[in-house]
């Protein structure tokens, strides 16, 4: 024989299965929210380290640009540095102690310049090189210079001068 079911007992159950299945909803919804607050705080970060990455670039830019301006200052304050400038440009014969000056001047910028390149690359590199393609025809002992000291830089740095600046690409 069969027996039935007491009505009062199924609507019991169909309770505890109603509140099982609002649990499991809320749990879900937990899991979800969690889910959203995690995506949320990934967001956050990658902001953050942006600005970070921004703020550490814009400090780069104006230490470069301290460092240019310095090398430009010392040539505008000291007379016989400029004095030695004008004779490189003119091609005439550097004395010793004048040529160690002019060629720890100029080695001085290009490992600045060096500097750059691994921070910037192109476009934002190319005023750069500009300038110098400038003081190379200027100096042509800056050539001379570039070539007897290239290999003391990094490869990529040399490959990016030797073909955009000075034309020797060897």
């Amino acid at each position: 024989m069969r027996s039935r079911a007491n009505p009062s007992e199924s609507t019991a159950l169909a309770r505890i299965e109603n509140k099982n299945e609002k649990k499991i909803d809320l749990g879900q919804t937990i899991g979800i929210l969690a889910n959203v607050g995690v995506i949320a705080g990934i967001g956050f970060l990658a902001l953050e380290v942006r600005q970070n990455n921004d703020l550490m670039m814009a400090d780069a830019r104006r230490a470069r640009s301290a460092s240019s301006e310095s090398a430009f200052r010392a040539v505008a304050e000291n007379a016989d540095f400029a004095e030695i400038l004008v004779k490189a440009a003119q091609g005439e014969e550097l004395s010793a102690v004048e040529a160690m000056r002019f060629r720890a001047f100029w080695t001085g910028l290009l490992v600045n310049v060096q500097s750059t390149f691994r921070d910037l690359r192109y476009p934002e590199l190319e005023s750069i090189l500009s300038r110098y393609r400038g003081y190379q025809s200027t100096y042509p002992a800056l050539t001379e210079l570039w070539l007897s000291n290239k290999m003391t830089y990094e490869r990529d740095f040399v490959e990016l001068m030797d073909t955009s600046v000075f034309g020797t690409n060897e």
